[in-house]
């Protein structure tokens, strides 16, 4: 199976299931996404500190099966 190339105004889903998500790393590259003419979702607990540090397990799953669902 080959999938079809993104296009302009297409959307990528941002989400971080297995690592700590950087504020200033992730909306660099997400500001580049956009200037490249692609919208950008992000899930809802990427930036979250439930632990001090990330979200939690069951957040940051949720946020993994939205974004399949969408």
């Amino acid at each position: 199976m080959i999938a079809k190339r993104l296009n302009y105004g297409d959307t990528i889903g941002r989400i971080s299931p297995s690592h700590i998500a950087d504020t200033e790393k992730y909306e660099h590259i997400i500001s580049i996404l956009k200037d490249k003419g692609f919208k950008v979702k992000t899930g809802k607990n990427l930036y979250k500190k439930t632990y001090g540090y990330s979200a939690t397990e069951l957040e940051r799953s949720e946020d993994l099966n939205e974004m399949f669902l969408d």
